[in-house]
């Protein structure tokens, strides 16, 4: 029992303790449990707790024959004191497995190996003899699914899963069970069948950069992964490699194993590298990826087995508003070019936020943005030119000029927006006599605005009655003024269409 109870901390410890993941102790008797609980307490690196029924309680599947020892009637007096009752003692402590950080080990002899849904539980160990349905009961307790989750991982001290290098119908304790019915190709997998993955999973990641000339330079695998989809899929190998890493060196038979010395000693290595690279390119291009499902693991893996500087916490987005810690962010960069990819990124990510405030202007800056980007890339456009092009469309999407729509409604934002609308719309339409149509737009966006503000009440974006109200005076706008006494020719589902586009900006823009 100590010697279990030592490897189990250990065990736990190394590879899932301050990780939201936990772990169940199937264990032979209440006896045991109570002996498994002062030992893990006595070491204290794993809080465990016990969860059997009363010693004279014979209805749970604990072995009825089973003497209560001193050991086992102190310690449930103690958790009848404590809780008050057995329902209360069940329930507070499965509570604070499936809920809070505490307990991390769940201690059972028979109950909670059936019916127990706990997601947060991971790991099965194993320390007593089960058979048949019991056997499957007990698998699924780590087997529920969850977010993050690949598997769930058994650990027998007991001996009971037989050689699992043999298909699962072969195994004499599930004779009992159809094949189809256990799904017998993915119920258990051995933990070697996965290792074997990963010299492929370790040369997908290399291969990954094979258009990467200079192999040595850190910046050049920055600026490959500028392409938002080949850093998608960085972070997908990267993930599946530290798995698979993971699961090798929680494996004995293999971690132990001499000639695979060398072999751990690399992937190390790369799993570091491209640890680095992924936290460098984070933070270059600011991407709102979510890679949070795969962090614990990934530090815990770091933290445990590779000397390196501490994880890094990827910083929130930068608002380009804010100018001080803006400025403070682009400075961190090393190269003018990385400086300019993380203001691209960046403002690229503000723009989106925003396009529906003023799509024609948005999408402007966001092809100013594209076309440099290209231009760099294509080696036409220096670094330190890309970068003054670069942070010039971020001045634009910060202090905003508009130089190109006319005087009178600059003052106003919304009616440059607007303005801006039905110049996309109109602006190829001649005026009355074939005259510049553009003071037409000018008068026309700063009356809708004043249409706009006239009506609106608190929520009216949600009002479908008050955006009617504003779709017919914009209407009556369009044919009496825009129409009749300007001359436009504008058909009536052309109007339809404008007023549309004019809605959907004025919703983004005055909520």
């Amino acid at each position: 029992i100590s010697a279990i109870a030592f490897d189990i901390a250990e065990h736990f410890t190394k590879f899932w303790k301050g990780t939201r993941w936990k772990a169940q102790f199937a264990v032979r008797s209440r006896a045991a449990a109570v002996k498994y609980k002062s030992i893990f307490d006595e070491m204290g690196t794993v809080s465990a707790e016990v969860i059997m029924s009363a010693p004279d309680d014979r209805s749970t599947g604990d072995d009825p024959s089973e003497e209560i020892t001193e050991p086992v009637a102190r310690f449930w007096k103690t958790m009848m004191t404590k809780y008050g009752s057995p329902e209360e003692y069940n329930r507070q402590i499965t509570e604070g497995f499936k809920k809070r950080e505490e307990p991390e080990l769940l201690i059972v002899v028979s109950k909670l190996l059936t019916g127990f849904d706990a997601p947060v539980n991971t790991v099965l160990y194993i320390d007593k003899s089960l058979t048949g349905h019991n056997l499957l009961q007990a698998i699924a307790r780590v087997n529920r699914v969850e977010e993050g989750k690949e598997y769930g991982y058994i650990v027998d001290y007991a001996g009971v899963l037989g050689a699992l290098d043999t298909a699962m119908q072969t195994y004499s304790a599930l004779g009992e069970f159809d094949p189809d019915d256990l799904d017998v190709g993915n119920a258990i997998i051995d933990v070697q069948a996965q290792i074997a993955k990963l010299p492929q999973a370790h040369a997908n990641l290399l291969n990954h950069f094979n258009g990467v000339e200079k192999v040595r330079d850190e910046e050049a695998y920055e600026v490959f992964l500028a392409d938002e989809a080949l850093r998608k899929d960085f972070y997908k190998l990267l993930a599946e490699f530290a798995r698979l890493l993971a699961t090798a060196l929680a494996t004995s038979a293999w971690a132990n194993e001499p000639k695979n010395d060398a072999q751990a000693r690399l992937y190390k290595d790369d799993l570091r590298k491209f640890q680095k690279l992924r936290t460098a390119v984070r933070n270059r291009y600011r991407e709102a990826i979510d890679f949070e499902q795969y962090e614990s693991r990934i530090k815990k893996l770091l933290d445990t087995h590779i000397s390196a500087d501490a994880v890094e916490v990827v910083t929130q987005p930068i608002n380009i508003f804010d100018t001080a810690a803006f400025d403070r962010a682009v400075a961190e960069q090393s190269s003018p070019s990385s400086k300019a990819d993380l203001i691209a990124s960046q403002t690229k990510r503000t723009i989106t936020e925003r396009m529906e405030e003023d799509p024609v202007f948005f999408k402007k800056i966001s092809d100013l943005i594209a076309e440099a980007i290209a231009e760099h890339r294509a080696k036409r456009l220096s670094d330190n030119d890309f970068l003054s092009k670069i942070r010039d469309a971020a001045e634009q999407v910060r202090r905003p000029k508009h130089d190109d729509v006319p005087a009178e409604v600059r003052a106003d934002e919304h009616a440059v927006a607007v303005f801006n609308s039905l110049n996309n719309a109109m602006g190829a339409t001649t005026g009355p006599q074939g005259g510049n149509i553009r003071p037409v737009l000018a008068a026309a966006a700063l009356e809708l605005v004043s249409i706009v503000k006239g009506l609106k009440v608190v929520n009216w974006t949600e009002n479908v009655d008050v955006q009617n109200a504003m779709r017919n005076r914009m209407d009556d706008y369009f044919f009496d003024v825009i129409r009749d006494q300007n001359g436009i020719d504008l058909a009536p589902e052309q109007i339809d269409s404008i007023v549309d586009g004019i809605l959907k900006v004025a919703r983004a823009r005055m909520a």
